[in-house]
């Protein structure tokens, strides 16, 4: 008999739900960038320009795809705590993916209803909410290279090891040489999760050093912001690509196959 949970993955595939918010974050500078026609001081800028409606239209998108995302569920590890404290751990194993997909999707919206300023203008509330929405959706996205994807990856490639998380012994088992016996596939895929978890990290922070070090003219005139954002959502696309492994695309692959085969048929026996 099917589980709830196998249910619910029979009517939203979460595999298909991150290749669509992946190609979204992969394509979203590009697209912002045709519309808009020239290059922004930063991504969110392209609000007050022709690009306004798909700006707002993918943070929307993005937003709902990752209220609705639920996450893998995991067992608590074991601990000598309390009553009280083992059901808020167990609590936190089943539904911290979930939790943490909808802090995300909210902070997405929230981007999206709140513009950020223009650059002639003053700085106002909606403009601090936009920046703070946007920190915190990349941080959710950090959070899942380095933590749920790179656990599930892992503990593919490591038998029981499902629910442990330890930073430093999967980097070390990803910067391993592989062996004959090594999960190729989902060693890479652990590769890719460090090195966009990682990568996106190191621009907020450098963006977040570059408020204090770096004048603001010297921000506008390089498009400093623009570059930063435009890496961060090419590495947050290419993370939530390679968590879908690809089944939608390799489902119409499948059907586009059989649809050439049903014809050679048809033409054989007409």
């Amino acid at each position: 008999m099917a589980t709830s949970e196998s249910k619910g993955n029979l009517v939203f595939d979460h595999r298909t739900l991150r290749l669509i918010v992946g190609g979204i974050a992969f394509s979203f500078s590009f697209v912002v960038f045709l519309l808009a026609t020239t290059i922004t001081s930063s991504i969110s800028s392209s609000y007050h320009t022709n690009a306004r409606d798909v700006f707002v239209g993918f943070l929307f998108v993005i937003g709902v795809l990752l209220i609705s995302y639920k996450g893998h569920r995991h067992q608590p590890a074991d601990s000598n705590q309390g009553k009280f404290w083992r059901r808020i751990s167990k609590y936190w194993a089943r539904h911290e993916e979930d939790v943490i997909s909808t802090i995300g999707g909210v902070a997405a919206l929230a981007a999206a209803i709140c513009p950020t300023a223009c650059d002639s203008c003053t700085r106002d509330l909606r403009a601090n909410i936009h920046t703070i929405a946007a920190i915190a959706l990349f941080s959710v996205v950090v959070y899942f290279c380095l933590v749920a994807f790179l656990r599930s990856a892992y503990s593919k490639c490591v038998e029981g090891k499902d629910g442990e998380f330890k930073f430093i012994q999967i980097v070390k088992y990803a910067l391993q040489k592989d062996e004959a016996n090594t999960d190729k596939r989902n060693k890479s895929r652990i590769r890719i999760y460090l090195f966009c978890g990682l990568g996106i990290a190191v621009v907020l922070l450098g963006l977040f050093a570059a408020e204090f070090t770096v004048l603001d003219e010297t921000r506008t005139a390089y498009k400093l912001t623009y570059w930063a954002e435009t890496i961060a959502l090419f590495l947050f696309g290419v993370a939530w690509m390679t968590a879908s492994q690809f089944q939608f695309i390799r489902k119409l692959r499948l059907v586009w196959k059989l649809r050439r085969r049903t014809r050679r048929m048809v033409q054989q026996t007409a």
